[in-house]
């Protein structure tokens, strides 16, 4: 954006260049967010040139993680000049909490003004798919309804309708009646939120790496099941304890940058000199919770079924050692990580975003386990609060 400026604007331009040509080069990678927009926007170091206003946009800020959004949101609210000016724009469950707190700042509730918009979307997204293809009556009907509810259904919010139109288009490929899907034109449909969630896990397993996926997993399971709120620090270690080695990347980049529309880090509340770390929102804890564990049906065996078979001998190996290892066995067998892919089946669903209370309270029986049958050292040992 400074560019941008510069680039409209010789004084800015020469300003900025005689201001940055005595820095080192690793000053603006290492400058504050707030300190950034003072160092590089047009300021009272322009002498707030009346001839020069820029109004400089950031949409989307609810797509941020929350940290970074918050941080950028109060850089931009402490920055004072008469030549700048800032058109924001997210979700207001983001905005609302910091803005309030300005009094300079104007507000527009952009899904009370934009109906007009979201009768071209949904026409547009009629046209798109092929599902509203063709002149049978029944999609006719169906279409005219859409475009009849939809717009006050939606309450100006875009997702809403793709949402909506979604569920529509599957419930026509699937046959459904027509009394059936004009029924989906409705605010009840919005409040289906274990389908959107569903989709989000869907678009997460589609864009983690197997790796992040089994550490998220762990994450989960601490962050729900846990009997008390889990710091970064002790998420850290619990992450220590699946992958036996310390992560390269910090816990809260990670969360921030891979695992936040899962996950967050409360920044006002902290615990013991840190930040806790907890799930997005109440609906995905209740989705979590309500999970049930798959059902593995070891009583069915078929003649040509793949089967492990083994004999064990134990010569010269402390008890310690014996206990570690057959407590890795039961887990496997447990948890079914032994089991050959049946030759009946045709796919193989992998690794993949999804936690249930039983589970859980095994995993974090057998973590437990693993510290008391290690040999001490300085990973697991207990550590003492500092006075």
């Amino acid at each position: 954006m400074a560019a941008q400026i510069a680039k409209s604007d010789f004084a800015s331009l020469r300003t900025l260049d005689s201001h940055l040509r005595s820095k080192d080069a690793t000053y603006l990678r290492d400058t504050s967010v707030q300190d950034l927009l003072q160092e590089l926007l047009p300021c009272p170091t322009t002498n707030d040139r009346l001839d020069l206003t820029c109004v400089l946009i950031f949409d989307g800020l609810d797509q941020l993680p929350d940290q970074e959004a918050a941080q950028l949101l109060d850089a931009i609210l402490a920055f004072k000049s008469s030549t700048v000016r800032f058109l924001i724009t997210g979700a207001e469950s983001i905005l609302s909490s910091r803005l309030q707190l300005s009094e300079e700042v104007s507000t527009i509730s952009v899904q009370e003004h934009n109906k007009i918009d979201i009768e071209d979307y949904i026409e547009s997204r009629l046209k798109d798919s092929e599902a509203f293809v063709g002149n049978a009556p029944e999609i006719l009907r169906i279409s005219a309804q859409i475009q009849t509810k939809l717009p006050d259904v939606a309450n100006g919010n875009f997702q809403n309708v793709g949402q909506i139109i979604n569920r529509i288009t599957g419930a026509i490929e699937s046959e459904q009646s027509e009394e059936d899907i004009t029924k989906l034109i409705s605010a009840d449909t919005l409040r289906e939120k274990r389908i959107a969630i569903q989709e989000l896990i869907v678009e997460l397993n589609g864009s983690l790496m197997e790796e992040e996926i089994e550490q998220l997993n762990e994450l989960l399971i601490w962050v729900i099941y846990a009997w008390k709120d889990m710091s970064v620090t002790e998420l850290r270690a619990a992450l220590f304890l699946l992958t036996k080695r310390t992560p390269f990347k910090s816990l809260e980049d990670k969360v921030g940058q891979k695992y936040g529309k899962i996950l967050r880090i409360e920044q006002d509340v902290i615990y013991d000199d840190d930040k806790l770390v907890k799930i997005k929102n109440s609906e995905l804890e209740d989705f979590f919770r309500d999970s049930k564990r798959e059902n593995i049906d070891c009583n069915i065996e078929k003649d040509n079924d793949p089967r492990i078979s083994m004999t064990i001998s134990i010569d010269h190996v402390r008890l310690s050692q014996v206990q570690r290892f057959f407590w890795r066995v039961n887990e496997d067998m447990t948890f079914d990580k032994t089991a050959f892919a049946s030759p009946l089946s045709d796919s193989d669903e992998g690794v993949g975003i999804r936690v249930n209370r039983t589970d859980a309270n095994l995993i974090l029986l057998s973590r437990c386990f693993d510290v008391l049958l290690e040999e001490p050292k300085e990973e697991t040992q207990r550590r003492r609060p500092e006075s």
